[in-house]
């Protein structure tokens, strides 16, 4: 089910949303529910959308195009659940995005630019903030963020993408990683988990590159589950 359908026909289309929509759980990941799915040139998103399991709140499916989720917009999404999937194109968020599901994504980007300056980004447990594929650059200017147990809060799988940290970063959950990428990370601002056990401020994978500017703490182990404190 969908609950708003935007066909860009005339390959220019800005689109924006102010109302609220509401979608229940889908039976399957592979075929989710979407809030609204758009090929529109421009989408901002103004209003409420709450999707529930295996469901989409937002996705844009054309390359090259802007999403943004305006100050006054809010995405949530439950299990399973992406709050914004993004083929390309620039992502800019601004308001409240929750991934409070396990498995959830609060956004997922396949190439393009991001950028981060969320009144609120909510991550439950077991669960990713912002996610990048591809050659993706992801910054970050929000301290507004709140990590769950076991979670992510910026992850990139490619060689060629790139994550900025420019926000101070607390919390105190537990087995929680901040910065987790496979290309070049840059961390400009105060990471402090140093209430939680087994967290990791910054970890690099894939022989990626990492620079540290700030004062990261993380705090102790527990050897037992192999969690561990890495900074």
């Amino acid at each position: 089910s969908v609950g708003i359908y935007v066909n860009d026909t005339s390959g220019s289309m800005n689109y924006t949303n102010t109302g609220t929509i509401t979608i229940g759980n889908a039976l399957l990941q592979s075929n989710p529910s979407v809030g609204i799915y758009s090929n529109a040139q421009s989408m901002t998103e103004q209003g409420n959308i709450t999707v529930g399991d295996n469901a989409i709140g937002l996705y844009s499916s054309k390359i090259g195009s802007t999403v943004k989720l305006d100050t006054s917009g809010m995405i949530s999404v439950g299990e399973n659940g992406t709050g914004i999937y993004k083929l390309g194109g620039t992502l800019q968020i601004d308001g409240t995005l929750k991934a409070l599901g396990n498995n959830s994504v609060g956004a997922y980007v396949e190439g393009g630019t991001v950028t981060n300056s969320s009144t609120s980004l909510v991550i439950g447990s077991n669960a990713y903030g912002i996610v990048g594929t591809g050659t993706t650059n992801i910054t970050n200017n929000s301290s507004n963020v709140t990590i769950g147990d076991n979670s992510v809060f910026i992850y990139s799988s490619d060689t060629g993408g790139t994550i900025t940290n420019n926000a101070n970063l607390t919390s105190t959950s537990n087995g929680i990683y901040g910065l987790y990428g496979s290309g070049t990370i840059v961390n400009n601002n105060s990471i402090d988990f140093s209430t939680g056990i087994g967290n990791v401020g910054i970890y690099t994978t894939n022989g990626g590159n990492a620079t540290n500017n700030a004062t990261i703490s993380v705090g102790g182990s527990n050897t037992s589950t192999n969690s561990y404190g890495i900074g």
